[in-house]
């Protein structure tokens, strides 16, 4: 039984080199060869190139690749090329199987504000939201997470954040906090 697994692994391989060198032919780039399947998925993906996209899906299929590695792979690539209209398109298609904080962190990861990451954190379940809008500054979407799962907690945080980000206006950001504990029921 092992020899079986190994000569199909070779046979893989070697269907694999074969593809990479006409891939580096067609394309006439030097990024494929000798690269592992994952590096060539996501390779052809950041070429930004509608034939190489769809290489890149048929090479998922002829090799089983799975699905949820696949959709790490490309949310990393689209958002490394900065083809985020791409990546929009791509949430889009499907309910992610992955869910959406790894399009969040892409976007974060390269630079993108609340604007581009709003759509995937509006996707997010509200207690999964509030992180996001901390980190980005979003001082009212995380007042009204707050206020929505009934945390007074969150309101200590988003205080302490205010108070730490030099571009906040702490005075009137702690002053928002008092009116939701208010109507919370909660005195500060």
């Amino acid at each position: 039984q092992n020899k079986l697994f190994f000569a199909k692994a070779i046979e893989e391989q070697i269907d694999l080199l074969r593809i990479q060198t006409e891939l580096e032919h067609r394309f006439q780039l030097k990024c494929f060869l000798d690269m592992s399947l994952a590096e060539t998925l996501y390779n052809l993906i950041a070429l930004n190139n509608p034939q190489a996209t769809s290489e890149a899906l048929k090479l998922q299929r002829r090799f089983k690749f799975p699905e949820k590695h696949f959709y790490y792979i490309k949310i990393q690539a689209l958002a490394a090329s900065g083809q985020f209209e791409a990546l929009t398109k791509f949430a889009a298609e499907k309910k992610s199987p992955i869910g959406y904080t790894p399009f969040i962190n892409a976007c974060l990861q390269h630079g993108q504000t609340l604007h581009h990451c709003q759509q995937y954190i509006a996707r997010l379940p509200l207690h999964e939201r509030f992180p996001f809008y901390l980190q980005l500054g979003a001082w009212n979407q995380a007042l009204d997470v707050a206020y929505r799962t009934r945390d007074p907690s969150l309101l200590d945080d988003i205080q302490r954040a205010a108070a730490a980000d030099p571009s906040a206006d702490s005075h009137n950001i702690a002053a928002q906090c008092d009116q939701y504990r208010s109507k919370l029921g909660i005195s500060s």
